[in-house]
């Protein structure tokens, strides 16, 4: 057998790893439309209210995102610590 159980194994891990990163990333990347200076001031003052508001929406979104992340690997490291 040209591939072991071991090579398999390590590809898999390989894969999963790759796919869990892209995700991850992804999520953390979203795009979200940036606007021009003059198509900013082009646009409405209730056009600018609402692309103001959705870009809160987004940073909120994002920050919750990344607090959860890190209480997750916190009590993780707690867990961890706990067993040794």
């Amino acid at each position: 057998m040209l591939l072991t159980i071991s090579s398999l194994v390590l590809i898999a891990l390989l894969l999963l790893l790759i796919l869990t990163s892209k995700k991850h990333l992804q999520l953390r990347n979203t795009a979200r439309p940036k606007y021009k200076m003059s198509d900013w001031m082009g646009m409405t003052a209730e056009q600018r209210r609402l692309s103001d508001d959705k870009e809160k929406r987004f940073s909120l979104k994002r920050k919750q995102m990344m607090l959860s992340e890190i209480r997750k690997e916190y009590q993780a490291l707690q867990k961890r610590n706990r067993n040794k």
